[in-house]
């Protein structure tokens, strides 16, 4: 689970995110962004965590920024 603190305050269920606490069904952040993608939302479906962030894409992420600085030290 690495460095992560659990929150007991927010139970999470969405283990592709990179804040989600492992088998512990929880998320490491003190504050969630709850949001939606509707105009006018009326079921639970039509809500989001806009606090997730794809694990792998941001594993991704961290491998390009490497590559670039790698690159610019040349």
């Amino acid at each position: 689970m690495e460095d992560k603190r659990i929150n007991r305050a927010v139970k999470c269920n969405v283990p592709s995110c990179t804040y989600h606490c492992g088998e512990e069904g929880y998320c490491s952040l003190d504050c969630v962004c709850i949001g939606t993608h509707e105009e006018h939302p009326a079921v639970k479906p039509c809500t989001d965590c806009q606090s997730f962030v794809n694990k792998d894409a941001r594993e991704q992420r961290a491998a390009a920024e490497q590559m670039r600085e790698k690159n610019q030290s040349f």
